[in-house]
Formats: structure tokens, C-alpha cells, sequence
């Protein structure tokens, strides 16, 4: 990367498409030229080598990150899903860019707060990370947007990830608080033939644990087939019967019915039963669950760049993050079985002992480093409390850059057994090696637990427990492959929209919602992503919620859409306006031929009459005197 200007606002490209790149450099100098942005593109062509842009951009501290998942796009995505859990990117927009619509389901589950097609239209490009990262200062749209008369109901789509699929339940997170009991049906590309029923039971709720980045974790239990049940339809129709012989007989007619299917569900249930479970023992060969999760916190990650393969080809869970905050959020999400953290940074050791100082410059470091260690301390006391107070839950938390502290020291000031200093560097082969022997514990550990039980029910009782082993103590699950079909579920979630312009969207939910991106359909399928309004994300009208959210996902053709859907809804009034003035001409058009054609109806009839007339007239006598005369005839 090449240098830039550190006090100017800084915009991130990850990507090798340059004509894009200064497609919106433009744009953003042209809107923006008072933000003095800089703009970087960080690419390299080596696909292992992601971490080491996530160091750089870490580096840089950017306002914006934009990622383009057109290469390298495995790299990139598993680049976007650690630079999203960030603290310190807490507030920094990422925006996905991808060539066309196929790719937009699994660069969004990447956690990126906006997913574009790229195309010729920029602007919601610029304006969507421009708001969320400048609010005050961003250019708002004059784009027309279309009020609802009555608001309109439509879908708002949750996508859930599945963790593993038990004999029983499936294990899956998501962003939709659920309470234990609901019954959830959802879209999920599971077997037909072992689980055709799209209903779930929720049989429990958690906020920690996770290994998405959600903020909810659900056991949901199978139903497998759908409970039978009488169709309100056919008991409406029954009870309007007036005959009370025919109703009874009518109703007593489908509540047969009724245990007749009821006794075929509870078989269709055993056989589904029987599939899933030789289903899920099959996979389960092919499932390898990382059991031990380490988390490492350093604000500079520079340990990364000496690591040359992805993190997720360890036989451990990973994850990173720059600082723990207040509340130790990440360590109640994660649940981690070893803490990695730096008491001190390398960079600010590199310069305590760089040779060259003078001693003015050496005694204002050691100030310096005094106090960096006493911050240090006091957030390895607020992790430590929190460890402590969580119930069977002792992870291991190795200190490194840990100059003037012994392991012991720790162990007592904190009194916590399972605090190790390092004096070294961030190391992970040295986590990894700790993990391995905390793994291989735990297995030591648990496999003589489990060997006492068997032991001591085959004491108790040898005819029914000789062949018991310790796989019937473990729970049968199989871990699906986040990059599996299988592995998204899909809930809807019924709302009103509001308004609605080709850039966003606002709608009425009864539940509150988790500040994120959801699937859409109103009346073309798109995704929305919530924003906030002044800090607030929404606003409440009575017991609803009112929620703002940006408009993205589409392509040129889609966006056409959404221009005549708002178009259309924006002269809503103006159109029912001009089409009843168009109804009342139509009537009066035609009230007018009627009458024309009544008339000329008329004038036919009127001239047949006239010439009738005109014949009885040239019939009779023209005047008296030829009366006279035929009398005078007559006489005579």
C-alpha cells in the first residue's frame, strides 16, 4: 500500500478492480471533497495471505472498508467475517461488492453491512457507508419517496445458521428473539424424506455461546411431521348446518377423521425418526467439530503476519479481537477455553527498547510503560471478575509481553490458578501448543468420568448394562459445513411498510428487532439493512416499532423496479385522481352516445310515421267540395 496521509479520513478498497475503484474515488471527491479523503487499494494476489491485510487495515484506522468479493473470494470472505467482530471496527461500515446477484447470499452471511452489485449505479454505493460513517455531513437523496395511504403488508426475512443437527434438535443462531414454547416454521433446505415438516419448537433461548456472529443461539427441536388437526374451514361448515342430527353427525364425522390421521402422523413420526437418525449417523462421519475455542486480543494484530495458512485450517476455533470492552462481550459470546492478550503492545516495546534513546527519552517510556501496564491490569482484572463470576467456567488466560509479572504474582493478585505470564511476543504456535494440552486434558478427563459410570453401572446391574459404551453417553451430532445449503434456515416475520424510495425504507414491526441486515420482499426481493436515525435505530408508535433501513442487494433491472414501484406509489393519489376523472369522461362519453343514438333511433320511427301519414293523406278527399259532389252523386 502505498503512503497516505494518517490525518486525513481514510477509505479502503480490497479488491483489483480499478476502473470500479476510481469510479468511486471520483464520487467521493466530487460529493465529499471537504472530508479530505484518502483512498488505498489493498489487494495482493497470494489468497493465504488475508490475514496480512487485515494487519494493514487495522494499520490505517479507515473510516469506510469496501470489499470486493470479484476475486479472491474465499479469502475475502473469511477477511470480512474477522474484520466485522472487531471492537475497534465496531462503528466502520464494510461494504460487499460482488459481480452479480448469485453471489449475494454468502458474501451478506459474511457480516458485511451492505451488499452491492456492481454496476453502473453508485450512488447508494457511496451514500449507504457515507451515512452510517458521517450521518452529519452526508448529501441526502432527492430522490421522490412513495407514502402509503394505509401501510402495506409485506415479509421481512431472518436468515439463521445452523451449528449441528442432533437426532433430536438442531442447534441453530440468529437475530429474532424467541421465547421457549413458540412454535417457528421455517424455510430450510434440510431432507424431505427425514424431516418434511417445516415446524420447529424452540426449547431454549441464549445470548452466549456463539459461533456466528448473531446475537441469539436456539435449540429447536424437530417436529419432524406437522400435528394433525381439523381445517377451521371444514368446522365453520360443520357448525352452520341448521339440521342439529346432520351437524352432530358432521362433527362427529371429522373428529374420526381426525384419530385416523392422528394415528398415521404417529407413525409417519417413527419412520421420520428412523431416517433422520441413520441420516445423522451417516454424516457424522464426515463431521469434525473443533472442540476447544481460543480467543486472542491484540490491538495491533501483528503476530498475523508470521501466520502463512487461514485460521480455520487449526483444529481449533479462532477468534480475534483488538480490545474487550467494558461489558467483556466478546468473552460472553465466545466462551473461550484459552484467553491470549498482550499486556503490552509491540510497538510500543519496539520503541522502549530501541537502543539509541537518550535517557530523557528512556525515563518518559518508563513513565509511559508504567502506566500502560496499570491499564493493562485493570482490564485483565475486569476479564478475570468476569470469569469468576460465570459458573463452570475456568478458562486458561495466557499474559504475553509480560515483562515485570510472574505467573505466580498473578495467579495471587487476582487469585485465579489459571493465569500464565509470557514474557515473549504474541506467539500462536505457543496458544496452539497450550491448547493442545488443554484439549487433550479435557479428553483424559472426561473419558475417565465416563469410564467410572459405565464402571459403576455394570456394578449395579451387568445383565442391562454389559454393553453399554462411552459413545452411548455422547450426544450424536453432526456439525454442518458453513459453506453447506444446509447450514441456512429462514424465518418471516409479518410487517408494515411505511414509505418507501429507491434508496430506503421505512416499516412497522410489532416485535423490536436486532440492528442488522434482513431478506425483503416488497413486491421484488431485495435486502435491507436497519440504520439509525440522531444514534436512535427506531422510534416507537404506541406498542410497534418503527425502523429506517437502506435498500440494497439489487441490480440495474431491480432498480428499474423499485423506481416505478415507488413512482407509482408517490402519484398514487395523483393517478386515482386521473383515473376517476378518466372514469367520469368514459360515462359522460358514453351517456352522450346513448343519447345520440337514442335520437337517431327516434328520428327512424318519426319518418316511418311521416310517410305512413303522407300515404293517408294523398288517400283521402283533398278539400269539402269533393264531399259535396260524391254526396250530390249519391243523392241523385
Amino acid at each position: 500500500m502505498a503512503e497516505i496521509n494518517k490525518s486525513s479520513n481514510i477509505i479502503v478498497y480490497c479488491g483489483n478492480d480499478k476502473g470500479y475503484f476510481q469510479s468511486l474515488e471520483r464520487r467521493f471527491k466530487q460529493r465529499y471533497e471537504s472530508l479530505n479523503f484518502s483512498f488505498v487499494i489493498s489487494f495482493t494476489e497470494d489468497e493465504s495471505s488475508y490475514l496480512s491485510l487485515l494487519v494493514d487495515i487495522l494499520k490505517l484506522n479507515p473510516k469506510i472498508i469496501y470489499i470486493d468479493f470479484s476475486v479472491n473470494t474465499k479469502p475475502f470472505l473469511k477477511l470480512s467475517r474477522q474484520l466485522k467482530r472487531l471492537s475497534t471496527l465496531d462503528h466502520v461500515p464494510i461494504v460487499g461488492l460482488v459481480e452479480s446477484k448469485k453471489y449475494l447470499r454468502e458474501c451478506s452471511a459474511s457480516g458485511v453491512d451492505f451488499t452491492h452489485v456492481k454496476c453502473g449505479e453508485i450512488h447508494d454505493v457511496v451514500y449507504h457507508p457515507m451515512y452510517l460513517a458521517f450521518e452529519k455531513q452526508v448529501a441526502k437523496p432527492t430522490f421522490a419517496k412513495g407514502k402509503f395511504k394505509a401501510p402495506v403488508s409485506a415479509s421481512l426475512i431472518n436468515d439463521f445458521r445452523v451449528g449441528y443437527i442432533t437426532p433430536e434438535y438442531i442447534r441453530a443462531e440468529g437475530n429474532f428473539l424467541q421465547s421457549k414454547g413458540d412454535v417457528l416454521e421455517l424455510s430450510t433446505s434440510f431432507p424431505k424424506e427425514t424431516i418434511p415438516s417445516k415446524q420447529f419448537i424452540v426449547n431454549s433461548v441464549s445470548d452466549r455461546d456463539l459461533y456466528y456472529d448473531f446475537d441469539y443461539s436456539y435449540e429447536l427441536g424437530i417436529q419432524f411431521v406437522s400435528e394433525p388437526s381439523i381445517s377451521e374451514a371444514d368446522l365453520e361448515t360443520a357448525n352452520a348446518l341448521e339440521d342439529p342430527k346432520a351437524k352432530e353427525n358432521r362433527l362427529t364425522e371429522l373428529q374420526n377423521n381426525l384419530k385416523i390421521k392422528q394415528e398415521e402422523h404417529a407413525n409417519e413420526v417413527r419412520v421420520c425418526k428412523k431416517k433422520h437418525l441413520a441420516w445423522v449417523n451417516d454424516k457424522i462421519t464426515f463431521s469434525k467439530p473443533k472442540k476447544t475455542k481460543i480467543l486472542i486480543v491484540d490491538g495491533e494484530m501483528n503476530f498475523l503476519d508470521r501466520v502463512k495458512t487461514s485460521l480455520d485450517q487449526f483444529p481449533y476455533t479462532i477468534r480475534l479481537q483488538t480490545v474487550l470492552t467494558e461489558d467483556v462481550e466478546s468473552l460472553r459470546k465466545v466462551f473461550p477455553h484459552l484467553i491470549g492478550m498482550n499486556l503490552i503492545s509491540k510497538t510500543f516495546l519496539d520503541k522502549f527498547n530501541n537502543p539509541n534513546l537518550t535517557l530523557v527519552e528512556k525515563e518518559v517510556l518508563e513513565e509511559e510503560l508504567k502506566e500502560r501496564e496499570t491499564n493493562s491490569l485493570n482490564h485483565l482484572g475486569r476479564l478475570v471478575k468476569r470469569v469468576k463470576d460465570t459458573e463452570n467456567y475456568t478458562p486458561f488466560i495466557i499474559v504475553f509481553n509480560c515483562l515485570n509479572f510472574t505467573s505466580k504474582s498473578l495467579q495471587d493478585t487476582y487469585e485465579y490458578p489459571l493465569i500464565i505470564s509470557h514474557k515473549g511476543k504474541m506467539d500462536l504456535d505457543y496458544i496452539l501448543k497450550m491448547a493442545e494440552i488443554f484439549e487433550r486434558k479435557q479428553v483424559d478427563k472426561y473419558n475417565a468420568k465416563v469410564e467410572a459410570k459405565i464402571a459403576s453401572l455394570r456394578k449395579k446391574d451387568p445383565k442391562k448394562y454389559g454393553r453399554i459404551t462411552k459413545a452411548d453417553f455422547e450426544e450424536k451430532r453432526y456439525y454442518v459445513n458453513k459453506n453447506d445449503d444446509m447450514s441456512f434456515l429462514s424465518l418471516t416475520h409479518d410487517i408494515e411498510v411505511l414509505t418507501i424510495s429507491e434508496t430506503e425504507i421505512t416499516f412497522k414491526s410489532e416485535r423490536q428487532l436486532s440492528p442488522s441486515t434482513y431478506r425483503f420482499d416488497v413486491p421484488l426481493k431485495c435486502s435491507v439493512t436497519i440504520v439509525p436515525t440522531d444514534g436512535n435505530y427506531f422510534q416507537k408508535d404506541g406498542q410497534d416499532f418503527i425502523y429506517k433501513a437502506f435498500i440494497h442487494s439489487v441490480d440495474e433491472i431491480d432498480k428499474k423496479g423499485i423506481r416505478k414501484y415507488v413512482n407509482d406509489t408517490f402519484f398514487a393519489d395523483l393517478n386515482e385522481k386521473r383515473d376517476k376523472e378518466l372514469q367520469e369522461f368514459k360515462n359522460l362519453n358514453n351517456s352522450i352516445l346513448e343519447e345520440k343514438k337514442s335520437k337517431e333511433e327516434k328520428s327512424v320511427e318519426d319518418t316511418l310515421e311521416e310517410i305512413n301519414n303522407e300515404r293517408d293523406e294523398e288517400a283521402r278527399p283533398k278539400d269539402n267540395s269533393s264531399i259535396g259532389f260524391s254526396r250530390k252523386l249519391k243523392d241523385d
